[in-house]
């Protein structure tokens, strides 16, 4: 006679499974909103469950077994997600450099040939490059500086930066305008990620 699967094995399953899901819609790039509070959830509930599984395993003597291995596979799960993910870029930056970059070129170059519409001061230019979640000024030295934000609900985007003035923190590969407290990231030639 079999014996009744466990409720925790039930839960552990369904946890791992929605921590799976998500995570792979994530690395699609550009998730809705909703995706990170699931993969947030799934993950705590993950991590409780092996806790508990692994609990069940030590202090129940039936189906040890089963709680036992539930856990080291769900500790396993988790620390080759957090290793892949050190080598992996976000999916932000994958898009930048398979197309996105190319794109932006393409705006910046609109925004060179009518550079005399621009001023010390930022503004967006929407009647320049057609999108309103695009800013640009000229520096003091007369270069260039656009600043392309991400359309979607992830905080952040791209900087592209002609002139002399950015200054790099030490040993790494950020860098900062003396003028703000954000910090950019060096993608490729005048390009930053932030």
């Amino acid at each position: 006679m079999e014996k009744p699967r466990s409720t925790l094995i039930t839960i552990t399953g369904l946890s791992l499974g929605v921590f799976l899901v998500t995570l792979s819609w994530m690395e699609l790039g550009f998730p809705p909103f909703y995706i990170y509070g699931a993969f947030g959830f799934a993950g705590i509930s993950l991590l409780v469950s092996a806790l508990a599984n692994l609990g069940a395993g030590v202090f129940h003597p039936t189906q040890r077994v089963h709680h036992l291995a539930w856990s080291i596979v769900v500790f396993v799960v988790l620390a080759a997600t957090l290793w892949l993910r050190s080598f992996v870029p976000r999916p932000e930056q994958r898009w930048f450099l398979r197309g996105g970059m190319q794109a932006y070129s393409l705006m910046v170059d609109r925004i060179r040939e009518k550079k005399t519409l621009l001023t010390s001061e930022g503004r967006p230019l929407q009647d320049i490059v057609g999108r309103g979640d695009v800013l640009g000024k000229t520096n003091v030295d007369g270069s260039l500086t656009v600043l392309f934000r991400l359309r979607s609900n992830v905080r952040g985007g791209y900087l592209y930066y002609e002139g002399g003035g950015m200054v790099a923190q030490p040993g790494e590969n950020i860098y900062f305008l003396p003028d703000t407290r954000t910090y950019y990231v060096h993608i490729t030639n005048k390009w930053y990620r932030f």
